[in-house]
């Protein structure tokens, strides 16, 4: 066993040690001890002790909503230059127009460089939206908590029905211990209806993951009203006949409220963004067990707003994780930037922001009996950030990046490189 001491152990946002040690024993954590119970306890029972001294160990953190296969596409938001008013439908065309003549190689390499930037900002988990599923098999070789969501579009019943089957070849396909694969229905305006209630009874017949889009944009709302929208521009441009919403005047959450799929998802719905919905659907939304990617800075810089959760019930906050989206909308992958920009946006405190880096996530991907928190039993995911004189441990979240990342007990990453064996080959960017 090995005893990791440190000035502060965050377990969860509410609990908080202070000169406290983590037991860890086959990559497990085995018990959380307070400072009497180390000073009371048998040096001999360690096979080693490792004193970070002023330092604070917290759960590794949770990119919740990420497509780390973007990261080289050139850049529309650049750090300290302000942002110029983008419209929507425009960004969209724009990535695919870029994204759609890479080949099979230029993708793997942008998808590596994101998964470096933000592992080392912290995230020992992540889930990755995209339609290949080439990327599983970098991910398999890894310890890290990974989630692939498969992003499938349909225009029509007849496509729908084939793009059901196929993902189901590609789940089966595709599962392993390391990867856990689920499905992404892009958005209600990219996924027929047909498409949204085969993938709600195939998850609830599989209890497979759900992670899709959801009132993003002005331009979604005015699809489903029937009025004017861009999003036929995007429709045009991939060569889809004119795709209408089965029924208009509808919010997203009364749309797919009233297709049935809501109540068959339950818990197994993610929803990015949110940001186009008001107080009263947004809770009926959660009520139904939908649960919220918060991506504060790509809906900055993209939309002009965010969520704000001051103005929410607890419920909602306690039913959100934090994600970076793409850095086709970011400045980059951190967690930690996104972090601070959560609370500078809508000034969410130290505990709830910690919580939705972590506790939340995990809860939200269920393997929060494995991970999200540092208790007995579960994983030893937990990442090392050390003090300077009069910090405290909310400092953190100030930081650039934590100072070491342990998965499974295991040193992966240290000031900032990989050490590990198995990481070494993302050092460099390619």
């Amino acid at each position: 066993m090995i005893l990791y001491k440190s000035s502060f152990i965050l377990s969860t946002g509410e609990k908080i040690f202070k000169d406290a040690g983590l037991l860890v024993k086959n990559g497990t954590i085995f018990d959380l001890l307070s400072e009497d119970q180390i000073k009371n306890s048998c040096n001999e029972n360690y096979a080693e002790v490792i004193d970070f001294g002023n330092a604070v160990i917290t759960p590794g953190f949770v990119n919740l909503h990420t497509h780390l296969q973007y990261t080289d596409l050139k850049p529309v938001f650049k750090q300290g230059k302000a942002p110029e008013n983008i419209d929507f439908t425009d960004w969209i065309m724009n990535l695919i127009k870029q994204y759609y003549f890479w080949s099979k190689s230029k993708k793997l390499k942008s998808f590596k460089n994101g998964l470096r930037e933000t592992v080392l900002s912290g995230c020992t988990c992540i889930a990755q939206l995209s339609m290949e599923d080439f990327f599983i098999d970098v991910l398999n070789n890894l310890d890290l908590k990974s989630f692939v969501f498969l992003e499938t579009f349909s225009n029509s019943e007849e496509t729908s029905k084939k793009e059901i089957k196929k993902l189901n070849k590609k789940i089966q396909r595709d599962a392993s211990n390391n990867v856990t694969i689920g499905i992404s229905p892009h958005s209600v305006y990219n996924a027929h209806k047909t498409l949204w209630e085969e993938i709600a009874r195939f998850s609830a017949e599989q209890n497979i993951l759900v992670h899709t889009h959801l009132a993003e944009s002005k331009d979604e709302i005015n699809w489903l009203n029937g009025e004017h929208s861009n999003i036929d521009k995007i429709h045009k441009l991939v060569g889809w006949n004119r795709m209408k919403p089965y029924e208009t005047g509808l919010n997203p959450v009364e749309y797919l409220e009233k297709l049935g799929v809501l109540s068959i998802f339950k818990e197994n719905l993610t929803a990015a963004h949110c940001i186009e919905l008001d107080e009263k659907a947004l809770e009926k939304l959660v009520n139904y067990g939908t649960k919220i990617a918060h991506c504060p800075r790509s809906n900055m810089l993209l939309h002009g707003k965010t969520l704000d959760f001051n103005k929410m019930p607890k419920f909602i906050l306690q039913n959100t994780g934090i994600g970076t989206d793409s850095k086709f909308s970011n400045y980059d992958l951190s967690i930690l930037n996104e972090s601070r920009s959560a609370k500078d946006c809508t000034g969410l405190d130290f505990q709830n922001l910690l919580n939705m880096l972590t506790i939340n996530a995990a809860h939200i991907l269920k393997i929060d009996d494995k991970t999200g928190s540092l208790e007995k039993d579960k994983d030893a995911d937990f990442l090392v950030f050390k003090l300077i004189d009069n910090e405290n441990y909310q400092d953190i979240l100030n930081k650039q990046r934590p100072d070491n990342i342990f998965i499974k007990g295991k040193l992966i990453a240290k000031n900032g490189k990989f050490t590990s064996k198995q990481w070494e080959f993302l050092n460099e960017p390619e």
